[in-house]
Order: C-alpha cells, then sequence, then structure tokens
C-alpha cells in the first residue's frame, strides 16, 4: 500500500509513494496545483485549468501534465453530474490509488507482463472532501472501447473481444485474492466486460494480445468498503503527520 498522511495546515489527508516524492518536488507546476487543491476548497477545479484536458469520467475529469495525469473528483465533476443536473458524491481517489498500488504489486510480484497498472504517485482528501490524484500519465494509449469504436466492430466481433479480454485478465491474475474489486471485470455479478477502463496502445493492430493497463479501480463494491476499513487501519498506525504542504515535500 502507498504511505497515508496528513497534512495539518490545510486539513489535507494524503496518501503517497514515497519514491514520488522528488518528482512532485522538482515540478513546480505540479506543486502548484496541489497546494491550490489544498487550500482553494471551494473552487478545486483551479488547480488543473491549466493542464490539458485528457478525459471526463462518471464522477471525475482527467489532466495531463507531462508524464504525471491528475485527476479530480469532487460533487461537481464527471458525467453524472450534467447528465442529472445535481451533486454527485465523489470518487475516494485515495483508495482508488491504494487497490491499484496492490494490483501493481501483485503484478510485479508475479512477473505478470500482460497486464500493467499506471504507477501511482500522490493521492489527496481535502477538507471540504473533495479528491485528487496523480498518477502516472497513459496519453499514447486509448481506451478499448475507443479502439472498437474507431475499428468499427461489430457487434458479435466486440463481444467475442471483450469475453476474450476478461478471460485472459483474470487466467492472468490467477488467485489474486482482490480480484472482484476489479469492477469493470463484472465478476461479482457475472456480467460482460466493461471496456472503459481497459488502455491498449493507439497503433495496436491486435487487442488480443496487446498489453492491457487498468486503470480506475475499484470505485464501489465490497472491496472499496473493505479497502476504506484497511485505509484507516493504516493511517492510523502510519502516522505521518506534516505541518504543511512544504514540510511534506521537505522543501
Amino acid at each position: 500500500m502507498l504511505e497515508t498522511g496528513y497534512i495539518k495546515e490545510t486539513n489535507t489527508k494524503i496518501a503517497f509513494d514515497k519514491q514520488a516524492q522528488p518528482l512532485l518536488r522538482n515540478s513546480p507546476e505540479i506543486t502548484q496545483a496541489v497546494a491550490t487543491f489544498m487550500e482553494n476548497t471551494r473552487y478545486p477545479e483551479h488547480s488543473v485549468e491549466n493542464f490539458k484536458h485528457l478525459g471526463t469520467g462518471n464522477h471525475s475529469i482527467v489532466y495531463g501534465f507531462g508524464t504525471i495525469a491528475l485527476k479530480l473528483s469532487t460533487a461537481f465533476t464527471g458525467k453524472l453530474t450534467y447528465r442529472y443536473g445535481t451533486p454527485i458524491p465523489p470518487e475516494n481517489l485515495i483508495l482508488q490509488s491504494q487497490f491499484l498500488t496492490t494490483l501493481s504489486n501483485h503484478i510485479h510480484r508475479n512477473s505478470i507482463t500482460e497486464i500493467s497498472v499506471p504507477k501511482q504517485f500522490f493521492a489527496a482528501r481535502s477538507a471540504s472532501g473533495n479528491f485528487l490524484s496523480l498518477h502516472e500519465n497513459l496519453e499514447e494509449k486509448m481506451t478499448m472501447s475507443e479502439w472498437i469504436i474507431e475499428n468499427e466492430l461489430t457487434i458479435p466481433e466486440e463481444i467475442e473481444l471483450l469475453n476474450a479480454t476478461k478471460k485472459r485478465i483474470t487466467t492472468q491474475l490467477g488467485s489474486f485474492g482482490l480480484k472482484k474489486g476489479l469492477n469493470d471485470l463484472g465478476l461479482e455479478k457475472g456480467a460482460a466486460l466493461s471496456s472503459r477502463n481497459i488502455m491498449i496502445a493507439r497503433n495496436t493492430l491486435d487487442p488480443t494480445s496487446a498489453e492491457l493497463s487498468i486503470i480506475d479501480q475499484p470505485s464501489k463494491g465490497a472491496i472499496h468498503s473493505i479497502g476504506g476499513i484497511l485505509n484507516n487501519m493504516f493511517y492510523l498506525s502510519t502516522k505521518n503527520d506534516f505541518e504543511s504542504l512544504n514540510d511534506f515535500l521537505d522543501v
């Protein structure tokens, strides 16, 4: 799991990879974005507005700056807010980053070469309950759903690809205890694979053999709830308290 901590000055809960601290420290633009997010709790969108927009999900928006992707989730970000015209609870990006780190550790420990997870650098929950995460930018890739549309697959071809990909992922992950936390696999309800959070290289000719990058898991379900309990326990046991963002970055 990532290290956890608390920044007292702004009442911000954080999770982070210690090895990624220099990456944040050496990028004034990213440091300023994180500071703006923590300090401007009414309009956290200001923290990412100067970066390149990469995409919008149901609960979040994603921006890019070089090798770093910045994901923001508030009650007013994402497609659901616009669809229903009402605030929607944000997704917990701290738990998401923790889960993806756990998944990544399993992949590396078992030398799985066909699946990858974007490196998770930092996640934060502000005093007003908004979330920001920083992770590896996969802008050179596209979602499998985008590939399907771009290559004009028929419905039978799409179903065949999704079934093959689902089988491939479950086989590769083996006995991974948290496999049901991969919501887009549809294991818990026996549903079809959702390809929106499976990414492949843009120049892929054969998606059945392309490396698969899994993103945005989990945002709901039992594993999400269990993750919340474990995260709180881990947070209380580590007690990485920092006076300020500068103290955290050791500037």
